[in-house]
Parts: structure tokens; C-alpha cells; sequence
């Protein structure tokens, strides 16, 4: 399951004004768009086990970013939205 389009931003703009994420990140675009597939990767995790913590690397297709992210309490995603 997948969330909504407008979920996943809403959830990408949570991401990058909260601490707990480390960012290098060369354009905002692509960073927004890395915390988006970040945010369907917790709310599917969060489907199967709810998530304490996950660490993980995003790379976006292009390449032009890179986002480590570290999120406590992120993998029940839909309240957080």
C-alpha cells in the first residue's frame, strides 16, 4: 500500500524541517522527492511491523542527492501526515 501523493509531501516537508535527518543534499526538488520515497518506505514497513527507528539511505534516481535519515516514531507514517 502506498500513501497519497499529497501525504508523502506533506510528510517530506515534516521531514526536512524536524531534526533527526542529516542531509547533502544538492537541490531541494530532489530532496523533496528522496524524503517521498522515504515516507512510502516507512508507511510500508509500518504495514507489516510498526517501525521504532529506521535508518536508511535515499539516493534519488538522478543522483543529484543524497539523504541519510534517521526517524524515531516515523513508521507509523499515517499519523504523522
Amino acid at each position: 500500500m502506498k500513501l497519497p501523493s499529497h501525504q508523502k509531501s506533506d510528510i517530506a516537508a515534516s521531514l526536512c524541517q524536524h531534526g533527526g535527518v542529516l542531509m547533502h543534499l544538492k537541490d531541494y526538488s530532489a530532496a523533496h522527492t528522496a524524503f517521498k520515497n522515504a515516507a512510502d518506505l516507512l508507511y510500508t514497513r509500518s504495514e507489516s511491523a510498526p517501525a521504532k527507528r529506521t535508518l536508511g539511505r535515499i539516493d534519488t534516481l538522478d543522483g543529484r542527492a543524497r539523504a541519510l535519515v534517521q526517524l524515531e516514531e516515523y513508521g507509523n507514517a499515517r499519523t504523522a501526515s
